[in-house]
């Protein structure tokens, strides 16, 4: 009857540390990673890049051209366990940074230009390209996946113009020398 008592308390013993630190973990660990955090999974080849928000949430990016218009590399990414990870929920999709680059996909021939919280604006023409971005204006066109663009951008009703320019963005007029 001893045996079977200590027996009971020794299988006890092992399960009460794992039930109830294993939940404490995955509460805590929203707290370990500070807002802004660049984190993926550890050991995971190829693992998406998330950042952690204001908001305490995770927020994906979609690919490295969107990463590259936040950062200059990969030195400040951390590694952290799935459990980290799965503690923050999800946010949603990072999008290009506003100013950084001019927007199509393989479906279209419209160019946008990229506003705050991923606000397009439809660039009309060539020559309204040239105003705005100059006579390389092309080189700023990025074409992304037609998917990740209906989901995760928002087009914005106007065209470019000087009364309807992307919020956030720094743009030159080349004729005028004028900033927006």
């Amino acid at each position: 009857m001893v045996k079977k008592i200590l027996g009971i308390f020794a299988f006890m013993a092992i399960l009460m540390p794992v039930s109830l630190f294993y939940p404490f973990e995955a509460q805590s660990a929203t707290s370990q990673l500070d807002m802004g955090s660049l984190v993926k999974i550890k050991g995971t080849k190829g693992a998406a890049v998330y950042q952690i928000g204001s908001d305490n949430k995770k927020y994906v990016y979609p690919d490295q051209k969107t990463f590259e218009t936040w950062h200059e590399d990969f030195s400040e990414v951390e590694e952290v366990s799935q459990a980290v990870l799965d503690a923050y929920s999800d946010g949603g999709v990072v999008t290009f940074r506003s100013g950084t680059r001019l927007l199509t996909h393989r479906n279209t021939a419209k160019v946008y230009a990229i506003g705050a919280d991923g606000q397009l604006i439809y660039i009309p023409n060539e020559s309204t390209a040239r105003k705005f971005y100059g006579d390389d204006w092309t080189s700023f066109v990025v074409d992304i996946d037609p998917g990740v663009f209906a989901a995760n951008y928002k087009v914005s009703a106007g065209e470019l113009s000087e009364e309807n320019l992307p919020e956030d963005s720094l743009i030159i007029d080349e004729n005028s020398g004028q900033y927006y």
